[in-house]
């Protein structure tokens, strides 16, 4: 394998790699897109865990006497083809799994929640890539439909919020622990890489565009962005493994019940973190790494996140 196939290879996997921080209030999906020059199957699977344990009013801390808590997991199974270079589609099906702490009810609910999120089918074309030598300069865009498959009956929770005067604040809310956002909505975004010897940087970002919800609840649109410098720390003729110091953040605006504002569900979130990804002969991939929040950004009372911890791996057929 030479030097421009290995760069090539890098190049497909983090990219594969880079997606951005994905919406752990309604299941949202990543899209893993791949740039290889090569047509067929592509399988992977795809962890996301963020731990929300601090609770904010209005962006600041707050005190919890309850100990609340929300751990989030989902995990994507994805299935795709490439029918030419930098052309393919793909589906996505996400599980997820939330266990929670919160007072309700002037007492402590612990619980869970889990089943099948909202199903998506992507679509990625990448019209950019300019190889030189010691020089490679990579882009994609990416689109697509998110189904509401996964279980929004959660949000039914938000006619009954408020509890009485003086009772401790729940930041654990029904909108939290929806499995879906009960509507079809649009998935966009786009990718770009820049990588010169060892060294590269890239950038990209992902927008969900939100259709009207079951029970009258509208989730808003999200948008989320990640950008990273990294290195090739080793490569050899079968394995390349490069390190990346990482920013990404999501943001997104106050959902609508009954057509009357949610307003403890708009958030700001931007971490910072290590990643780390491995190709092996240009056929299987695996990244890993973590953030932590240093901008927590939030409307109302809410648990917001302490950690988020990303994991995937994919294999090309």
């Amino acid at each position: 394998m030479n030097t421009k196939t290995i760069i090539t290879s890098s190049i497909a996997a983090i990219l594969l790699a880079a997606r951005s921080s994905a919406c752990d209030f309604c299941g949202c999906d990543l899209p893993h897109i791949t740039l290889e020059d090569r047509t067929g199957w592509h399988f992977g699977l795809s962890e996301q865990y963020t731990g929300f344990g601090t609770l904010q009013a209005d962006g600041h801390s707050i005190s919890d006497p309850a100990h609340q808590y929300l751990h989030s997991s989902v995990t994507q199974m994805y299935i795709g083809y490439d029918f030419a270079h930098a052309l393919g589609v793909q589906i996505n099906i996400p599980m997820v799994y939330r266990s929670f702490r919160r007072p309700h009810d002037g007492g402590i609910e612990r619980g869970d929640v889990s089943g099948i999120g909202d199903v998506s089918l992507l679509a990625h074309w990448a019209p950019l890539h300019l190889e030189r030598p010691d020089f490679i300069l990579a882009g994609r865009v990416f689109a697509g439909i998110k189904f509401p498959t996964g279980d929004s009956d959660r949000v039914l929770e938000e006619a009954a919020e408020g509890g009485d005067e003086g009772s401790v604040p729940s930041g654990v809310h029904g909108h939290d622990l929806a499995l879906g956002t009960g509507s079809v909505d649009g998935i966009f975004g786009a990718d770009i890489r820049v990588q010169w010897k060892r060294a590269f940087l890239e950038a990209g970002v992902q927008a969900a565009v939100r259709g009207s919800g079951r029970h009258d609840y509208d989730f808003a649109d999200d948008l989320g962005w990640h950008a990273g410098i990294g290195i090739d720390a080793f490569k050899n003729d079968d394995l390349n493994i490069a390190i990346e110091a990482r920013f990404a953040g999501d943001t997104k605006r106050e959902d609508s019940f009954r057509g009357v504002r949610a307003t403890d569900t708009g958030s700001t979130v931007i971490y910072v973190g290590p990643k780390v990804i491995a190709t092996w002969r240009e056929r299987v991939s695996v990244d890993a790494g973590f953030g932590i929040p240093i901008v927590r950004e939030n409307s109302g009372i809410a648990s917001v996140p302490d950690l988020r911890f990303q994991a995937a791996v994919n294999i090309r057929f």
